[in-house]
């Protein structure tokens, strides 16, 4: 894990970044890791590819690491974060890009199990996990939260409505469904937007919708880790 806090002791908020099947990439990590800072957050990238050998072509290919498989990294940064001493956790959210909102999606879909790949899990690992942020993700088979989402964490997803590398259409679809289950889903669909559309140098680059996004997850996330209102004194 790569991670970078505010300035000051904290305790600070915590955004776990799960990046596309490209892995970590220093041009598209650091602006990412900076945005959330700058907000107050402590930014913490997972690095899901090099300690497993792995490279973008493989993962990208679908040849490894499936969503569910790599959900279980998602529960082994929890449970490393939480040792973190400037780390606020009991307010942490999820933001994955691509197949890291893939990965998103499938992790909360175990909640209350054992994710595929690790031995146990605490039933309350994602206890703590306030929000969840999807970029563009990747909905269609074999994605297991196409059938077994259940979770209560709020969710956003932000889907590119001229996305030709995954199919919006089945984001739209799930969501929908999620949310006649009175699930907290907020789905998004930019129509102009292609897949990455926030990475600065990418032939999809809309700096437009890109602020348009981040203005939408900074008051996501805003609304997740604002203090619960104080009950009146009986």
């Amino acid at each position: 894990m790569v991670i970078e806090t505010p300035t000051g002791n904290g305790p600070f908020p915590v955004v776990l970044i799960i990046p596309g099947c490209e892995g970590v990439k220093p041009e598209r990590a650091e602006p990412r890791m900076d945005w959330l800072v700058k907000q107050g957050y402590m930014a913490v990238m997972v690095d899901s590819h090099t300690g497993r050998g792995l490279d973008e072509d493989t993962v990208c290919g679908g040849h490894a690491l499936w969503g569910s498989e790599r959900a279980g990294d998602i529960y082994v940064a929890l449970e490393a974060i939480r040792q973190h001493p400037r780390a606020d956790t009991d307010n942490i959210a999820l933001l994955g890009y691509s197949h890291g909102g893939w990965t998103i999606h499938d992790a909360l879909s175990y909640h209350g199990s054992t994710p595929y790949a690790l031995a146990s899990a605490p039933p309350d690992a994602l206890q703590s996990v306030k929000a969840a942020i999807v970029y563009y993700p990747y909905c269609g088979l074999p994605s297991r939260a196409r059938y077994t989402y259940s979770n209560p964490t709020p969710l956003l997803i932000i889907n590119a409505g001229k996305d030709t590398t995954v199919n919006p259409t089945e984001c739209e679809a799930m969501a929908d469904k999620w949310i006649t289950r009175s699930l907290p889903v907020r789905s998004i669909t930019y129509p102009e937007a292609g897949h990455g559309f926030d990475v600065s140098g990418h032939k999809n680059y809309n700096p437009r919708v890109h602020q348009q996004a981040l203005s939408a997850v900074a008051q996501f996330l805003n609304e997740a880790f604002s203090p619960k209102a104080e009950k009146p004194a009986p």
